[in-house]
């Protein structure tokens, strides 16, 4: 049952982020992306929640500077100096409290000890060298320990946010309506599409970093 998960949660990420772009206007979308996935995986009968995240996403240039001082904690004021003379960035997303211009957090989906993220590309960053697909899968076995993962060179973080002011978005009072139908419709067809030629058994998903 497992590897049937692992290889419909594969069809969503390869199906959904055209179709979720094709009518998204938003940079930031998580929190439809989740909507939709989440009433996609219900067709197929996986059960699935919405989980809100905490971003460390670090580029190639941080990552190969923390490779080369392993275990040397919080960079100091003289390594930060270094890493931005060798083009080191991070990028963070939360955690805050709910503020007027919305909810600073990210929103994922949790498919038992597995995970979908319908929303990466929004962290991507071609002047600092952050790079990543449109969405991933991943395994989270241990929640609520955070899961770092290798993606492209770059280290991405996620971290579990006691902060539910999501719920108050309007893409979640809006998760019934025709678009979203719509939306989910085409993901449907283009998944059972896939899954039909695709073996149960093939499933890539992100490389854990060993780090």
């Amino acid at each position: 049952m497992v590897t049937e998960v692992a290889a419909i949660l594969d069809a969503l990420v390869d199906c959904a982020p055209p179709v979720i772009a094709s009518v998204a206007t938003a940079r930031a979308r998580c929190i439809a992306a989740t909507m939709t996935g989440l009433r996609v995986l219900d067709y197929f009968g996986v059960e699935a929640e919405p989980r809100p995240v905490w971003i460390e996403c670090y580029n190639p240039a941080w990552v190969a500077w923390a490779r080369e001082h392993p275990g040397a904690g919080p960079p100091s004021e003289a390594d930060h100096a270094e890493l931005a003379g060798r083009g080191g960035k991070v990028l963070a997303i939360g955690p805050q409290a709910l503020t007027p211009d919305g909810w600073p957090g990210h929103l994922i989906i949790a498919a038992g000890a597995l995970a979908v993220d319908l929303d990466a590309q929004q962290f991507t960053r071609q002047d600092a060298g952050i790079a990543l697909p449109p969405a991933i899968a991943f395994a989270w076995p241990e929640y609520p320990e955070p899961v770092a993962y290798k993606i492209d060179g770059c280290v991405l973080i996620y971290r579990p946010l006691d902060n539910d002011g999501w719920r108050t978005g309007v893409d979640v009072k809006r998760a019934g309506d025709h678009v979203f139908r719509w939306v989910a419709g085409q993901i449907i067809r283009a998944m059972r599409h896939q899954l039909a030629g695709t073996p149960a058994t093939s499933a890539p998903f992100a490389e854990v970093d060993p780090a």
